[in-house]
């Protein structure tokens, strides 16, 4: 899918924890990790190409993988995610929820790489709950999701 938006909030209140345009109509692919029995939900967002993480490492030991990180928390409710302003997933949080978004992004100076241009590489969604839950459907939303516009 192209990401072009994304946006993350608590559903019942409407709260914004995160709102933000994607340049560089950039293909990216989801990773979905569920960790201690639900209790830690990560979302990787990956630009979509076969050397992605390699293109990450090697960025970042060179220093040229700049990151932006957002923290947030929210109470009880439904964590909505929203690609593009249209697609979204629905994710059930345990009591208090804490919620960290670290964008990567791409952006040599001195070169270029031929098939990789400068920009968004990454965005890692991380959200940890109170309570343990069961967000197993998630990984299958969000295939789905992203499969329908490749």
């Amino acid at each position: 899918m192209v990401l072009k938006r994304l946006s993350v909030e608590n559903f019942l209140t409407k709260e914004v924890f995160y709102d933000k345009s994607i340049r560089g109509e950039f293909s990216f692919i989801p990773e979905v990790h569920l960790l201690d029995c639900g209790r830690i939900v990560q979302i990787y967002l990956y630009r979509n190409h076969p050397q992605v993480k390699e293109i990450m490492e090697k960025a970042k030991e060179k220093k040229v993988l700049n990151r932006q990180y957002a923290h947030a928390s929210s109470d009880d409710g439904v964590i909505r995610v929203t690609f593009n302003g249209e697609e979204n997933v629905m994710i059930s949080n345990g009591g208090k929820t804490t919620l960290d978004i670290i964008e990567f992004n791409f952006s040599p100076k001195d070169y270029s790489l031929e098939d990789f241009p400068n920009g968004k590489i990454a965005i890692f969604i991380t959200l940890t709950f109170e309570e343990d839950i069961d967000n197993s459907k998630l990984r299958d939303d969000l295939k789905k999701i992203f499969k329908e516009e490749n």
